[in-house]
C-alpha cells in the first residue's frame, strides 16, 4: 500500500498542468479602431488572465489569445461588446497537445539521435557534446548560465587558426517555443554536413566567419515545458518568493529596459525582470557575446530565432513610430536574401518588417544585438507556422522541412553579407527616445 502511495504521488506531482476547457480566440485588427478595442482587452485582462500566444505585427494579421475557462465568458462579453468579430480556433487546448514521440537517443551514440522529433534538454545537452566530438571544427562551448545553474552549451564553428569574427544564433528563449531549439540543432547539423562536402556556400561563409549556435537559451523554462508546464514562456526565477515565477528574457535587454510591451506585474507573461540583464541567461550570454565579439568591433551578424507567424524583423522594436535605423536599408536587404533564399526550399513566405511596426517589445533581443553587441545585422525571426490551429504544437513531421529551409535562408542572408558587405560596421547611434 506504502508502494501505490508513493507511487500515486509521484506521479500527481510530475503531471503536467492541464488545459482542460481553455481556448484560443484569433482577432484580426483590420485597422487603427480595431488596434484599440484590442488594446483595451489587453489592459482591462492583462497577461495574468490572457495568455497572447501571437500579437499582430501590422493590420490584418491575427491575434491569437489562449483564455482560462473562468475568464471565458468576461472575454466573450467584452469582445461582443465592442462588435469585435473574433472566432475561436482552439476549442480545447488539452486535447490539441501532443506529447513528443518517445526518443532512443543513447549520449555518446550520435548516430542514435534523431533530429526530427523534439528532445528535452538533458538530451540537447549531450548531443551538443557528441556532436561536436564528430566534427574537428567543431567545438562545445559554455555561453552562460541558467538561474537553476545549467551551464548553457552550444557550438563554435571554426576553420581557422585563429578565431574570426563572430556570427550568433540563438534558440529556446521563450521556453513553450520548440520548434525553436529544433531548428537550431538541424541548422548545426547542415552547417557541418554542408562543410564537409564543400558546399561552395558554407565553405565561403565558414572561411570568413566563426559561427556560434546556442540552440536554448532558457534552459530552465524549457525543460519545466516538457515536464510541468507545457505552455511555460519565462525562465524559472523564484522571483524572491513572489507568487509568480518567472521573467520574459525578451523583455530583460538593456535597450530601454522596462519600456512599451513590457511590464513589472511578475505575474504577468511579458515581467521584464527587476532591471536590464538581471538574469543569469541573458547577463552571462551577454558577457559570453562581448567577449567574443568586442575585438572585432561587434559580431557580424546576430539573430534570435522564435515561433511562431514567420516574420524576420530588425531594430527598432523597443517603441512604435520611430525613425529607420540608421543601417535599415541594408539590414532589409539581407534579410531579403535570406527570406529568398528560405522560399526556394519550400515555398515558406516570410513578411520582413521593422520589429515594432504595430507593437513594441522594449527591452528585446534584436535591438540589443544592434545596440549593444553592434552587430549590423540584429534580427528577430518568428518561425512556422503562420497562422494555424497548431499554436506552438508545430508537428514533428514538420521539422525536418522548417530546418531546411531556414538553414538555406541563414546560408543566403551570411551569403549576401559575405558578398556584399563582409567587413560590416554598425552604426546604431544613440537610440532615438520613444
Amino acid at each position: 500500500m506504502r508502494v501505490l502511495i508513493f507511487l500515486s504521488l509521484a506521479l500527481a506531482c510530475s503531471a503536467l498542468k492541464s488545459y482542460e476547457g481553455y481556448k484560443v480566440y484569433r482577432f484580426a485588427p483590420g485597422a487603427e479602431s480595431d488596434k484599440l478595442k484590442l488594446d483595451q482587452l489587453i489592459e482591462t485582462f492583462s497577461s495574468a488572465k490572457l495568455d497572447i500566444w501571437h500579437e499582430p505585427k501590422n493590420y490584418g494579421d491575427n491575434a491569437d489569445i489562449m483564455v482560462a475557462p473562468e475568464n471565458q465568458k468576461m472575454v466573450e462579453s467584452f469582445l461582443a461588446r465592442r462588435n469585435m468579430d473574433f472566432s475561436i480556433v482552439i476549442d480545447n487546448v488539452e486535447t490539441s497537445l501532443v506529447k513528443p514521440s518517445p526518443s532512443f537517443y543513447a549520449p555518446g551514440s550520435l548516430i542514435t539521435f534523431d533530429y526530427n522529433i523534439y528532445h528535452n534538454i538533458d538530451e540537447i545537452e549531450s548531443w551538443v557534446s557528441d556532436f561536436s566530438a564528430a566534427h574537428s571544427f567543431v567545438d562545445a562551448v559554455v555561453m552562460g548560465n541558467s538561474i537553476e545553474g545549467r551551464e548553457l552549451v552550444g557550438l563554435r564553428f571554426s576553420t581557422g587558426i585563429v578565431a574570426r569574427r563572430p556570427v550568433f544564433f540563438q534558440g529556446g528563449i521563450h521556453a513553450r517555443e520548440w520548434i525553436s531549439p529544433a531548428t537550431m540543432i538541424n541548422i548545426a547539423r547542415q552547417l557541418a554536413e554542408g562543410y564537409e562536402a564543400n558546399n561552395p556556400d558554407v565553405v565561403n561563409i565558414l572561411s570568413n566567419y566563426d559561427v556560434y549556435i546556442l540552440p536554448v537559451l532558457n534552459a530552465d523554462g524549457y525543460e519545466y515545458s516538457h515536464t510541468d508546464d507545457r505552455m511555460w514562456r519565462k525562465n524559472r526565477n523564484t522571483n524572491d518568493g513572489a507568487v509568480c515565477k518567472g521573467v520574459d528574457l525578451n523583455r530583460n535587454y538593456d535597450v530601454y529596459h522596462g519600456g512599451d510591451g513590457a511590464t513589472n506585474v511578475k505575474c504577468d507573461s511579458t515581467y521584464h525582470g527587476p532591471s536590464a540583464l538581471s538574469e543569469p541567461e541573458t547577463s552571462t550570454t551577454n558577457d559570453f557575446y562581448q567577449a567574443t565579439s568586442s575585438s572585432f568591433g561587434g559580431p557580424v551578424a546576430f539573430i534570435d530565432f522564435h515561433s511562431y507567424g514567420q516574420y524576420w524583423m530588425w531594430p527598432w522594436g523597443y517603441s512604435v513610430g520611430l525613425p529607420d535605423s540608421n543601417d535599415a536599408a541594408e539590414q532589409e536587404a539581407a534579410a531579403t536574401a535570406g527570406a529568398e533564399a528560405l522560399r526556394a526550399v519550400h515555398r515558406t513566405r516570410y513578411t520582413l518588417q521593422v520589429s515594432a511596426a504595430m507593437y513594441a517589445a522594449a527591452g528585446a533581443t534584436e535591438d540589443y544585438g544592434y545596440s549593444t553587441l553592434k552587430a549590423k545585422y540584429s534580427y528577430c525571426v518568428e518561425l512556422p507556422p503562420k497562422s494555424s490551429t497548431v499554436g506552438f504544437e508545430l508537428p514533428e513531421s514538420e521539422i525536418k522541412g522548417v530546418g531546411e529551409e531556414t538553414f538555406a535562408g541563414v546560408v543566403g542572408f551570411l551569403q549576401y553579407i559575405v558578398n556584399n558587405d563582409p567587413n560590416s560596421v554598425a552604426n546604431p547611434g544613440i537610440p532615438p527616445k520613444p
